[in-house]
């Protein structure tokens, strides 16, 4: 599993998050500017490039990709 965190246009957010799976709902936050924000989840590594790509072409950008080491359910 890798950890991704990644700024939405906030016009994209549903599109986005129709995209992602969650252990419950990926995370969202505001950014200073408001016509964006942060989006956090955890992505299975067999489907990690599959998703990525999607969000690409719906306008995520930096993208940020961060190994689990644990994962405590």
């Amino acid at each position: 599993k890798k950890y991704i965190l990644m700024n939405v246009p906030r016009e994209k957010l549903d599109d986005v998050l129709a995209v992602l799976p969650g252990i419950k709902s990926p995370t969202v936050l505001p950014l200073a500017n408001n016509d964006w924000c942060s989006v956090h989840t955890v992505l299975e590594e067999k489907r990690f490039w599959e998703i990525i790509r999607e969000l690409k072409e719906l306008g995520s950008e930096g993208i940020l990709v961060v190994p689990i080491e644990k994962m405590i359910p």
